[in-house]
């Protein structure tokens, strides 16, 4: 059976086992000037069309505090233990956070986070980690 398949593996079009993987670190979706980079994150990714794409520095689940505080404190390296603002750690199903949108908007249905830090993150306790 096992022959068979691996046969059926070698017989098989080699075109057709492609598959395109990208990896993109996030920089917990903010970009070199401390701006929000999901919109530049989303067309990036639609643009390279990929199979799968590995994210890294990802908050989760976040929707973007509109508090310009916050953001000052985090850009001022204060962010480590700070509560996010109200409303800006959605649940994980939420469609508004960022990494359900990403998903949404690039086609690319199936995500998995996997938080490494929520305490020492430097962004607030969001969960901190990779998707």
């Amino acid at each position: 059976m096992i022959l068979i398949l691996f046969i059926g593996i070698l017989a098989w079009p080699s075109s057709s086992l492609r598959l395109k993987v990208i990896s993109y670190n996030v920089h917990a979706w903010r970009d070199s000037v401390h701006e929000d980079n999901l919109e530049q994150l989303i067309e990036t990714i639609k643009a390279e069309n990929p199979d799968v794409v590995a994210l890294n520095e990802v908050l989760h689940p976040f929707v973007a505090p509109s508090d310009p505080n916050y953001w000052a404190l985090v850009a001022a390296g204060k962010g480590i233990g700070y509560a996010p603002p109200p409303n800006a750690e959605p649940h994980p199903d939420d469609p508004n956070n960022y990494l359900r949108r990403l998903s949404t908007r690039t086609g690319l249905i199936h995500t998995a986070f996997a938080e490494a830090s929520r305490d020492a993150c430097f962004f607030g306790r969001f969960g901190f980690g990779n998707a």
